[in-house]
């Protein structure tokens, strides 16, 4: 897509995102092809690696082993994670996959940014809560969104909760504010 000139994409600004198993491939592809996207983002949705047997407990999976993962996942394109992001989003009342998820991945793209993987930023919200890592990996757990996609108020559709924020524009917003591929 961006090789077509009527579509003007900015190949600095490319981002991926998914729910549930959508969400993890968006995780394995944003691993995979750090060069590619500026950004990655998830929404109820287990780990890179992670499997159909892993969706109610990480299994003992731990943030280091998810990094292990995603940094071989990426073969020569690994520095290019000196400027990705990502956004990982869960409902503490998923009934299909364990919120565990987003900390765990939170943690595991800290640690490839060279983040201090310990020190991210919390705050309580209004839908819930978030850890904030620089700007560059955010986990979000919210509340009464249960295993489906934030669309905010008016939202609708299969696996679209319209309580809570809306994880489309917080997703737009975040990743135009601090991709450090484009110039501010």
């Amino acid at each position: 897509l961006k090789g077509i000139p009527e579509l003007d994409i900015d190949p600095n600004q490319v981002y991926v995102a998914g729910l549930s198993s959508g969400g993890a491939f968006a995780m394995s592809i944003g691993c995979i092809a750090p060069d590619v996207f500026a950004g990655m983002a998830s929404a109820a949705a287990p780990s890179v690696g992670s499997s159909a047997d892993d969706l109610s407990s990480t299994r003992g999976n731990n943030h280091s082993d998810i990094a292990k993962t995603c940094r071989s996942s990426a073969g020569n394109q690994k520095e290019r994670f000196s400027d990705q992001m990502a956004v990982f989003l869960h409902a503490d009342d998923d009934p299909l996959v364990t919120p565990a998820y987003a900390p765990l991945n939170v943690k595991a793209m800290a640690e490839i940014y060279g983040l201090d993987g310990n020190t991210g930023k919390q705050k309580k919200t209004k839908d819930g809560s978030e850890v904030n890592y620089a700007n560059r990996a955010i986990s979000l757990v919210i509340d009464d969104v249960g295993h489906a996609w934030a669309g905010g108020p008016n939202a609708s559709g299969a696996f679209v909760e319209e309580s809570g924020i809306n994880y489309a524009l917080y997703l737009g917003q975040f990743f135009t504010k601090n991709n450090a591929r484009v110039k501010h």
